[in-house]
């Protein structure tokens, strides 16, 4: 007995030598695994070889030691299993041959000690097969678990700390005790600030936790509820949240968990719209009035001009007959050619006014000129027309969209500028038509164009969305007391397209 007291402790302790540094070389408290280079790993497995060998050969020794000298065969062989086993969890399915050696060693130290019948040897030599085999299989499937459970949870560490949403999870009585490390880029807190903390701290009005708290508990979810926090230089976020209740299999609340997203752009999307869509409403109704205006004025040019114009011609006709003298007779023809004169011009610069037959016939360019010529006629304003490039035919759409929205912007320097002199530069630059309107007046404040519900007039307005609707763009730059300058950009396929289809 002293003798296998002796064996035994030898092995448990060359053992316990084998397995420490395995343990200590692969583990870390918290299941965190150390990477091991591969010149460490090289000494690593030199070392487990030579424990094994001596572990073997103690197996070995022992099982002479008992054949030979104390003539048993029982104990001896289970001491086997130790190597077996070891070798199985360390070289997988290396470790069947040496099951097959320990066997062949056992069966070939029982034949030459004499000590009977075989079977129950070959029997324990088989199970030292099984017992590798089966070692080595569960060694392979928990090694190949253990990868998958590591590749998990780096995924979710990788998408955990590359989310740019806010992942969080509080406990029963409402700390955060889990959340993402995007909570920075939206709060300004780190997530080590934030662990611990009650959640309601976050909130920038603590009541709207309690409406949210409230929501969750009769529905058990909450889909895009909006919630103000507060960010850690003390402004607002608006924020969407979409979490719900976390609860055991009795049904006792665990805590909330969820994903809030930073709204903060959405807000002033939709508050950009909200304005956008007063301007429009806003510009529909001046357009209406203006058209109601514009209606007034050719009624009143006809009835005020040419109507008393035709009418006194009517008038003045009546007095002639048979028995009028010839000189009454030319002298009332005069009169009455005169005034058909005038109602004819009137005529033609009505006409003209609604829909100038010089933007058909000469061209976009003609067109500007002859505007200029009559505002400078009417208003004593002198525009310089200057043409930098030849401009390629324009469609009548983009032709009659850029003469109103250069005839806009040549009222507005009348009306506005307080200058006498201003410049239309027109050109082609690359793929777009530019139209420059410029002029040295009083010009205005930029911060008027977004700090008030709507542009100085609609006339800006008007013209950027008429430019819009065709892919063009308008550019402003003004400041108080050096001018203004406008700029009207539009794309020149959509106008070689244009013609094309007008030529078709």
């Amino acid at each position: 007995m002293g003798t296998v007291a002796i064996t035994c402790t030898a092995m448990g302790a060359i053992l316990i030598v084998a397995l420490v540094p395995l343990v200590r070389r692969s583990i870390l408290p918290g299941g965190a695994t150390v990477q091991v280079s591969e010149q460490s790993k090289k000494p690593s497995q030199f070392v487990r070889l030579v424990l094994l060998s001596l572990l073997w050969a103690v197996c070995l020794l022992s099982t002479l030691h008992f054949h030979f000298s104390l003539r048993q065969q029982v104990i001896v062989s289970h001491l086997f299993y130790v190597p077996i086993i070891i070798a199985s969890l360390w070289w997988k399915r290396w470790g069947i041959p040496l099951a097959v050696s320990s066997g062949a060693f056992l069966l070939l130290s029982h034949h030459f000690a004499s000590l009977g019948s075989l079977t129950d040897d070959i029997v324990r030599s088989c199970l030292f097969v099984v017992v590798s085999a089966t070692v080595a299989w569960l060694s392979e499937k928990s090694a190949q678990a253990t990868t998958r459970i590591r590749e998990s949870e780096e995924l979710f560490r990788s998408v955990f700390d590359g989310i740019q949403d806010v992942f969080f999870r509080t406990d029963a009585e409402g700390r955060v005790i889990l959340v993402s490390p995007s909570v920075q880029q939206t709060t300004g807190y780190a997530a080590e600030e934030v662990i611990g903390q009650p959640a309601s701290r976050f909130y920038a009005d603590p009541a709207q936790r309690d409406i949210l708290l409230e929501e969750l508990s009769q529905k058990d979810t909450v889909t895009d509820f909006e919630i103000n926090l507060r960010h850690s230089d003390g402004t607002v976020i608006p924020t969407s949240v979409n979490s719900y209740i976390m609860k055991d299999d009795e049904g006792r609340v665990l805590g909330v968990e969820g994903v809030l997203r930073d709204i903060t752009e959405r807000k002033e999307a939709e508050r950009q719209l909200h304005i956008y869509q007063q301007r429009l409403r806003a510009l529909a109704m001046r357009l209406s009035s203006v058209e109601e205006e514009e209606r007034r004025a050719i009624a009143a040019g006809l009835h005020d001009d040419i109507s008393q114009t035709l009418a006194l011609c009517k008038m003045r006709m009546a007095g002639l007959d048979e028995s009028s003298p010839a000189s009454a007779v030319a002298s009332i023809s005069g009169e009455v050619r005169g005034l058909l004169e005038e109602a004819i011009s009137r005529t033609r610069s009505l006409t003209f006014r609604l829909s100038p037959p010089v933007l058909y016939e000469l061209g976009f360019v003609a067109a500007v000129e002859w505007l200029a010529e009559q505002l400078e006629e009417e208003h004593g304003v002198v525009f310089r027309i200057e043409q930098n490039s030849q401009l390629p035919p324009i469609g009548d759409e983009v032709s009659i969209l850029l003469f109103r929205a250069v005839r806009e912007l040549l009222i507005n320097v009348i009306k506005h500028a307080q200058t006498n002199t201003a410049r239309v530069s027109i050109d082609r630059n690359g793929d777009h038509v530019r139209v420059v309107v410029q002029d040295a007046g009083v010009g205005f404040d930029m911060a008027q164009l977004d700090s008030r519900g709507r542009p100085p007039g609609f006339g800006l307005f008007n013209v950027r969305e008429r430019l819009n609707y065709v892919g063009g763009v308008l550019q402003i730059e003004s400041q108080p007391g050096a001018g203004t300058r406008v700029a009207m950009i539009v794309p020149l396929k959509l106008q070689e397209q244009a013609a094309t289809d007008k030529e078709q």
